[in-house]
């Protein structure tokens, strides 16, 4: 009941053991991935630049949104509460942001691993299998989502080692995977640099040598060993919270529901359970808190939530109509409401950049879809397709099917709309209906296992599993069809974020699937007993293939020369740079405003996004992407490149003072960008403050 629920005590006594294994599975995951960091902790490359940017932007913050170090007096127009979490984490620890940010790429995977443990062991052990067997799956878990890669690995090991034919590499159509090494293999792993990039490169489609569907598969490891402290990377562990919290929507009794429980008619909101209240608070609480880290992952979690609510009424019900669908949305409505609310002061001022939804035109190839999902389908599918067959009709089955086939219907209705009003006429509505159809049939069956198992078998478990096994379908179906414009005008970060939401619903399930197959599925017909069989070494096999890319990876990334373990992610540069870093660090305020070259990706934006002191503008092409305001990016840009170059002091002194110009800093970058000529009216009329082997920091009278 509710007061043992709450009583800490015995909760500690009787839980004790795995309480301590879950610990230590978050120490041992925490201290693999520092030790990672100790020996590459450099935040140079890729988009870690802006992700150190947002994270000093959140370390001097204030009162509001963090101010957009890369263009100031404007906040940071993304997804900055994670920076802003692990901000303040580095900031109560006294640990300056270049440190804590490496310090979070092990902290992140470490609370992955604990709680993806702790929902397989709550799930697993409602079955009533030794705690031995249930700690054994739920580490398994950890290992499918955090440690392991798809099944590209496999190309690259074949490729290095010289196997295959060009034509066969050709056929794959992966981009820069080009063929059979000519050279003998002389190591385990791929030598190419960054070879295990590819794996994230999967799916697109070539025409004439040029590519028209680039896509982005990333997975956990991957983001772990890039170390881009990006927001799906930082959503994982909230992400599985939110799962966990639906999942305790749906053991909930239905008058949690504002269902009465005798009865099983609605009675109103009024009417709701005390402690619903209490439910709808932390579950708006966890949920605003996902869609603020990583916005992408609210709309999945909400759809799960209103379908677990809806099969929970269904089952009291026993009546599948309207009526119920509507009062299933009564609680996530208001959940959704008060998320918003509590966290309103970062959609008050969030520009969005989506142009709408958009109809997909290249669909993804059998080959890529396969490389990308296969070892997930090869378990999942024969689990749905076997509990069907289990299965027996119930009454309402044909409205079950009925409303399931509207559920992947729907996007489809969509496309078909979006394509005649567009007036795309090079498609051809069957073929694609026919391309997503296996999907669709999947989807069906899938939530009427679900639904099925609920009423009959009195499984929640395995219900709720199905419907993540459905919803983990309907997600991939739904990016064969759609996709949301954005700046980039394609596919790219729609398959992007849901594949990546996919990756760990799949994980998720898995163990369970295991634990079915392999503990509990012991059908006296030896055809049944050996189908199982194959499949499980298939699966093996597969699972040690992708369990090849993390240490293959690894060796490939790490440098595990480095004379010493730092976690400091500046350590990369020249001693003068880094000191004029600290100095400005210690010197300046937060109020006070920056100029250094403008440009993209690199080492641009050095110094601001690195003391996280604001500067007028930097990576313009990604503040093209953030921000509606093209015509003021390219003027800032263009009046950064007038002071450095202009010999008008006048000028000068205009835009210094347009902009509450501060600092001013010469470098390299400056002087190969700008040229010199223009730089050496600064040493006429302002103060040098920084001098050290060609690095000079002028302070104005602003």
């Amino acid at each position: 009941n509710i007061n043992n629920s709450f009583n800490i005590r015995n909760f500690f006594i009787k839980n004790w053991r795995i309480i301590i294994i879950s610990e230590i599975v978050f120490l041992l995951t925490f201290f693999f991935w520092l030790f990672i960091r100790g020996m590459d902790p450099a935040i140079n490359h890729t988009e870690q630049p802006m992700d150190i940017a947002f994270l000093n932007a959140c370390y001097n913050s204030g009162f509001g949104n963090p101010n957009d170090i890369w263009f100031n007096g404007e906040s940071i127009n993304y997804y900055y509460f994670g920076y802003w979490i692990i901000s303040v984490l580095g900031k109560l620890s006294f640990i300056p942001a270049y440190i804590a940010y490496n310090l979070a790429l092990a902290l992140i995977p470490a609370l992955s691993a604990m709680i993806i443990f702790g929902f397989s062991f709550n799930l697993l052990k409602l079955n009533f299998i030794s705690n031995k067997k249930i700690i054994l799956l739920s580490l398994l878990s950890i290992l499918f989502i955090c440690f392991m890669s798809n099944l590209e690995v496999l190309l690259e090991f074949m490729s290095y080692n010289g196997i295959g034919s060009n034509a066969f590499y050709s056929w794959i159509a992966i981009e820069n995977l080009n063929g059979p090494n000519n050279e003998i293999a002389y190591s385990w792993a791929p030598q190419e640099f960054w070879w295990w990039f590819r794996s994230t490169r999967i799916i697109n489609t070539f025409e004439f040598s040029k590519g028209i569907d680039y896509t982005i598969q990333e997975f956990p490891f991957f983001s772990f060993l890039l170390g881009d402290l990006h927001p799906h990377m930082m959503a994982i562990p909230f992400f599985i919270l939110a799962i966990i919290v639906c999942w305790q929507w749906f053991i909930l009794p239905v008058n949690y529901f504002g269902f009465a429980l005798k009865k099983y008619k609605y009675k109103g909101l009024k009417k709701l359970d005390n402690f619903a209240f209490i439910y709808i608070f932390i579950t708006s609480l966890v949920f605003g808190t996902l869609g603020f880290i990583n916005f992408w992952n609210a709309p999945v979690v909400f759809s799960l939530l209103i379908i677990v609510i809806l099969f929970k009424l269904y089952k009291y019900n026993n009546n599948l109509d309207i009526n119920l669908l509507f009062r299933s949305l009564i609680s996530p409505l208001l959940i959704f409401a008060l998320s918003i609310i509590i966290f309103l002061p970062f959609y008050i001022d969030f520009q969005t950049m989506v142009s709408g939804i958009k109809p997909v035109q290249t669909t993804t190839r059998y080959i890529h879809f396969f490389i990308v999902w296969g070892m997930y389908l090869l378990l999942t599918v024969p689990f749905v397709l076997h509990f069907f067959s289990k299965t027996k009709v119930v009454a309402e089955w044909l409205k079950i099917f009925i409303y399931s086939s509207l559920l992947w219907l729907t996007p489809f209705i969509i496309w078909v709309i979006l394509v005649i009003n567009l007036d795309i006429s090079n498609f051809s509505i069957l073929s694609r209906l026919v391309h997503i159809l296996p999907l669709g049939i999947l989807i069906s069956i899938t939530f009427y296992n679900a639904i099925w198992v609920m009423k009959n078998k009195n499984n929640l478990t395995l219900s709720f599993l199905m419907v993540l096994i459905g919803l983990s379908y309907f997600l991939i179906l739904g990016s064969e069809l759609l996709y949301i414009g954005d700046f980039f005008d394609n596919r790219m970060n729609t398959i992007f974020k849901l594949y990546y939401q996919i990756w760990i619903l799949f994980g998720l399930v898995i163990s369970y699937i295991i634990y079915y197959f392999w503990f509990t599925n012991k059908s006296k017909l030896f055809f049944i007993r050996f189908i199982n069989r194959i499949i499980f070494c298939v699966f093996l096999m597969f699972s040690i293939i992708t369990l090849y890319y993390a240490p293959a990876a690894i060796n490939n990334k790490v440098d595990f020369d480095r004379p010493s373990f730092s976690l400091n992610g500046l350590d990369y540069l020249e001693q003068n740079e880094f000191n004029a870093i600290n100095f400005m660090i210690s010197y300046s305020g937060s109020s006070d405003v920056l100029l250094e070259a403008v440009g993209e990706w690199s080492d641009m934006g050095l110094i601001s996004r690195s003391t996280g002191i604001p500067n007028i503008i930097n990576w313009p092409g990604h503040q093209l992407q953030w921000r509606d305001e093209s015509d003021e990016i390219f003027l800032r840009e263009n009046h950064v490149k007038e002071i450095y170059q202009t010999q008008d002091i006048n000028q000068t002194k205009t835009l210094i003072s347009k902009y509450n110009i501060k600092y001013i800093y010469v470098g390299d970058r400056e002087r190969k960008k700008y040229g010199q000529t223009g730089l050496e009216k600064f040493d006429l009329f302002f103060q040098q403050v920084f001098q050290e082997d060609g690095i000079i920091i002028y302070k104005t009278n602003n």
